[in-house]
């Protein structure tokens, strides 16, 4: 008996089973697609599976183990279940939104948007075209005065002391403040310096920057000058703007580690200018020789022109050496080092090439120099006490205006001094170019480039009116 109730039970699970198949395929394009929960869910809730199965749960329990021929036919049962398994996880490719939406969530950074791959540039700060403001001179500042330290004037052909140049006074109207140097000797300045230092009672400006061992940086450490930066936008308008105009590479000589330790003095023009000045010599006598280079100055050419001017002009200095034996000008012509040139030996004129510390002094290019240099001397071209003659800058241009001189070495703006210091009504100058090795050599690669600002004087701890001091510099701008 329980042998039949048992195969009834299984031929009517097998009769469910062959029932939803065909269900499943009565129809070949559903109205709706289920989802795949949905598949499950149908499959395993089937009113016609549910009932009997639950039924069939008791005799089951209560069937032996030798009742095996129950179980062969249910276990053939389970085929169609698993065949038709397979079927149901057949899903459908998701539908063409569907897909796009989600391809992003998976997308690498790499190949993402175009706008999410680089932030936007910060946007540069618009440059000022105009001082943010006015200061009116002069001054509102009776009985101040600003002192400087510094060294006496090397010439007393004309004055004493700075302090009696007209030109300081002329400045002490227009800013309402006085101006006063304190003045020491040249040959003992640093001894001087250093005793001031360790005193105290400091004046308001020092040329720490020529005096100061350690520098600027180590001063400012030491506290004995302070940070003028703080002071330059509400006091120094016309020097804030000129500031702004630099380039970037001017600005890095004038801050240390963000600081403005001293002040500058800014050349007009854009970008770097040669601190070597140029070549110079006398127009006039140029065009009295009918003398023309053409588009380039090869040294040769500059040795002729040096031969040419002495020969005709007996110059008792036809080019001016400084006493280290230092000629400007020709560090293109040898390919040496400009700080090399110092033929006693002062400075070694040190540099890195390769990796490699090297000096000119060990160079053949340097001994080829300072043969073309003795040539120069034992022919009278250069003064024969040129190490123990040096000549200040008076003496110098008095030189240059009374045919003394034929070439030195001079900047555009000491020009007009120069023409002063004469009394010849046909005297011109003209700048020449450095010379070449060749008419197509590259450009020098030892031309040296500064700054267009340079450093100045440093304001002291002790000075008791930084705002008034800036607001005074800030009229010389």
């Amino acid at each position: 008996m329980k042998k039949q109730l048992a195969l009834i039970l299984v031929l009517v699970l097998i009769a469910g089973l062959f029932s939803a198949c065909a269900g499943q395929s009565a129809s070949s394009e559903p109205a709706a697609q289920p989802s795949e929960s949905a598949q499950t869910v149908q499959t395993t809730q089937t009113p016609a599976q549910s009932a009997p199965e639950a039924e069939a749960t008791e005799p089951e329990t209560e069937a032996t183990e030798p009742e095996t021929e129950a179980t062969e036919p249910e276990a053939e049962a389970t085929e169609p279940e698993a065949e038709a398994a397979p079927a149901s996880e057949q899903e459908p490719e998701p539908e063409p939104e569907q897909a796009e939406e989600a391809a992003p969530q998976d997308m690498p950074e790499a190949l993402a948007e175009p706008e999410s791959e680089t932030e936007p540039e910060p946007e540069e700060a618009p440059v000022p075209d105009g001082p943010a403001f006015q200061i009116t001179y002069p001054l509102n500042a009776p009985g101040e005065t600003i002192t400087l330290w510094n060294t006496a004037p090397g010439v007393t052909r004309f004055y004493n002391s700075f302090n009696e140049m007209p030109v300081l006074q002329d400045v002490n109207a227009a800013t309402g403040v006085e101006f006063y140097i304190s003045e020491v000797s040249s040959a003992s300045a640093s001894e001087q310096f250093n005793l001031m230092i360790a005193a105290g009672g400091l004046c308001d400006l020092l040329p720490v920057a020529n005096y100061y061992s350690g520098g600027l940086s180590q001063a400012y450490a030491d506290e004995v000058i302070i940070d003028l930066e703080p002071y330059v936008a509400d006091n120094m308008p016309d020097y804030a703007y000129r500031i702004s105009q630099l380039d970037r590479a001017s600005l890095e000589t004038m801050y240390t580690d963000g600081m403005l330790l001293q002040f500058y003095t800014i050349a007009d023009g854009p970008g770097f200018v040669s601190n070597l000045g140029s070549l110079t010599t006398r127009g006039d006598w140029l065009e009295a020789l009918d003398y023309d280079y053409g588009d380039v100055f090869t040294f040769q050419e500059y040795d002729d022109l040096l031969h040419q001017i002495h020969s005709v002009y007996g110059c008792e200095y036809t080019i001016v050496a400084s006493t280290n034996g230092g000629l400007s000008n020709v560090t293109w012509a040898f390919d040496i080092q400009p700080a090399s040139m110092a033929a006693d030996g002062s400075s070694i004129g040190e540099y890195v090439d390769a990796g490699q510390v090297k000096s000119p002094f060990t160079q053949d290019n340097y001994r080829n120099y300072l043969e073309w240099f003795i040539g120069l001397y034992n022919e009278g071209i250069i003064n024969r006490d040129f190490y123990i003659s040096e000549l200040d800058r008076g003496l110098q241009f008095s030189y240059i205006g009374n045919g003394n001189i034929g070439f030195w070495n001079s900047s555009v703006d000491k020009y007009d001094e120069i023409y002063r210091y004469t009394e010849d009504p046909n005297l011109t100058l003209r700048a020449l170019p450095e010379p070449r090795p060749s008419e197509d050599a590259e450009y020098d690669p030892w031309f040296q480039e500064t700054s267009l600002a340079s450093g100045t004087y440093a304001a002291t701890q002790d000075c008791e009116h930084v705002e008034l001091l800036c607001q005074w510099q800030n009229y010389f701008f």
